[in-house]
């Protein structure tokens, strides 16, 4: 009998403890087999050429080349009782001699009530924002790489890849809306610094947007209302607020593609860079780099404001798309302590053209002529592109 208990004891002591085994692995999150990944990335190759004038102190030369790598791992699995998809997705610069390093970054949860997302990713004021860009051929237009890269024309100062939360709605008769928080829009991103700090970027910033899809008889309409809503902090003097309010729309008509948005900022103000700024990057652009500051760069400034809008038109010939975009601010106001005898007010006018010459391959070019200088000096000139661009 003695025995028989302990072999009893000892048989529920192995049960008790496969059970809390059994609940201890299904709480812990392990790497390694415990989702599907998959890979993906592109490679892209640009020589840019023209004339950028007085744009700096340094001889920039007349061409220059630069390369643009990425590499994504996407990490998913589907809870087959909930139908719940879950995962993530980690994005790194891939250049050889560019900077190295993660670029964005996110978990996120998605069902029937939409989808969550954690971490460093674009949030809903530029994800769902709508405009000539939509539409550019090759690099995109105003909202591309080099110096078309150009907020201040696009969708003006927001939270960028800022560490954040995020939620989408399902879509619903054509409608999806979309929200997102920041603690703090600047420097101190990624948890570096606790709280908010004054390094000239707006604290507890509030984002949105609002998206529609229609389809129609030789008719699609896109359209989108985006903003923001945060403050600076006590520190410094002048207005606190900072708001950002864009609305834009794409449409189809029989192959034809017609776009263009408007937008209002408070809390922020075009860049401008004189002859000889030490600042201004040169032509042709680091390796892996963007370039906001070039041409249509924007930034968070107390006190300022401006508005802008942009036009576009593009049409497919088979294989090939050719698009314009032009993009141009207005009314700035410029916070106190700017140096220029003008509130910079640039704009841009951009050509486009590629052809898809394999499944993931495409080449192509862009021609811009641009202005904006702040009164000191003109500051303006014509650039090209010409490149090939390989997703995988």
């Amino acid at each position: 009998m003695a025995l028989k208990r302990i072999l009893l004891g000892t048989t529920a002591l192995l049960t008790a403890g496969n059970l809390a085994a059994s609940l201890a692995s299904a709480a812990e999150v392990k790497p390694l087999g415990a989702l599907d990944i998959s890979l993906g990335g592109y490679s892209r190759w640009y020589t840019f050429l023209g004339d950028v004038k007085e744009k700096t102190q340094r001889h920039t030369g007349s061409y220059a080349m630069r390369n643009d790598n990425e590499f994504y791992v996407f990490a998913s699995n589907t809870d087959e009782a909930t139908g719940i998809v879950y995962g993530t997705r980690l994005q790194f610069n891939a250049d050889s001699n560019g900077p190295p390093g993660t670029d964005e970054m996110f978990v996120f949860i998605r069902g029937k009530f939409g989808e969550f997302r954690f971490g460093d990713k674009d949030g809903p004021a530029d994800s769902m924002k709508l405009g000539a860009f939509t539409i550019a051929a090759f690099s995109g237009g105003l909202d591309g790489v080099g110096s078309w890269d150009s907020p201040a024309l696009v969708n003006g100062a927001d939270s960028g890849d800022q560490t954040k939360v995020m939620y989408y709605t399902p879509v619903l008769a054509g409608f999806q809306a979309g929200v997102g928080f920041s603690p703090h829009i600047g420097s101190s991103q990624n948890g570096q610094n606790m709280g908010q700090t004054n390094d000239g970027g707006p604290d507890d910033w509030l984002e949105g947007g609002l998206a529609y899809t229609g389809a129609f008889p030789n008719v699609s309409v896109l359209a989108s209302i985006t903003g923001g809503w945060g403050h600076f902090n006590g520190g410094g003097s002048g207005s606190r607020d900072a708001y950002l309010l864009y609305g834009g729309s794409a449409l189809t008509l029989w192959g034809f593609k017609l776009a263009g948005g408007i937008g209002y900022e408070k809390g922020a103000r075009p860049l401008a860079f004189t002859a000889g700024s030490n600042v201004a990057p040169t032509f042709g652009l680091v390796n892996g780099s963007s370039n906001g500051n070039y041409i249509g760069g924007v930034t968070f400034a107390r006190d300022a404001s401006y508005s802008w809008f942009n036009v576009g038109a593009a049409y497919a010939f088979g294989p090939a798309n050719v698009s314009i975009n032009y993009g141009k601010t207005i009314n700035t106001d410029t916070e106190d302590g700017f140096t220029g005898t003008k509130s910079p007010q640039p704009y841009a006018v951009i050509l486009g053209v590629d052809v898809g010459v394999a499944p993931g391959l495409v080449v192509g070019g862009e021609a811009q002529k641009f202005e904006g200088g702040d009164g000191n000096s003109s500051n303006d000139g014509y650039i090209g592109l010409v490149g090939v661009r390989l997703a995988f």
